[in-house]
């Protein structure tokens, strides 16, 4: 599934060539429904981290034998926060105001949520609720490649704002 996103995320800037015969809504309805697969399946997998752990954490043999031989109970993505991230910044295409975009960052662990991935979403996503597009530019002079893509869906707004606010 992650890879399916990164190939999503990716058709946004390659398949803005007028050349290809690009669904540009249409593969922003696919992007959008893999990463709402993923964020449910990362919950999910937290989930049932938890419960086994709280399951087997008195178990003798847990350290040793159970993370050993049953490591999918405990899997928990190194990708997550990258892929959240993702979604966040994703949020402003469908209308969400921050509220609702803060909501679903308070619902995240910690861990994930003070990551350095999600801190740089919600700067993003802090510029184009705030019309400023200064910031905006210069995050996405910092943003790594596929984080640009998905900025790059925000370019004509951001654009046409900034040359309204300086007439």
């Amino acid at each position: 599934m992650e890879q399916l996103a990164r190939f999503f995320i990716l058709s946004l800037n390659e398949g803005s060539d007028k050349k290809l015969n690009f669904n540009f809504k249409l593969n922003m309805d696919q992007l959008s429904d893999t990463l709402t697969t993923l964020r449910f399946a990362y919950k999910e997998a937290r989930s049932t981290a938890i419960r086994a752990y709280n399951l087997l954490k008195g178990h003798p043999y847990f350290e040793i034998k159970i993370l050993k031989d049953f490591p999918e109970f405990f899997y928990l993505s190194p990708n997550e926060a990258e892929f959240l991230a993702y979604d966040i910044i994703l949020q402003l295409e469908h209308g969400r105001n921050d509220l609702d975009i803060l909501q679903r960052i308070m619902a995240l662990p910690k861990f994930i949520s003070t990551s350095p991935e999600i801190q740089f979403a919600i700067k993003v996503v802090t510029a184009v609720n705030e019309n400023n597009y200064i910031q905006f530019f210069e995050l996405l002079e910092e943003a790594d490649y596929l984080t640009s893509c998905i900025m790059s869906v925000f370019l004509k707004s951001i654009r046409e704002k900034a040359l309204i606010s300086m007439q």
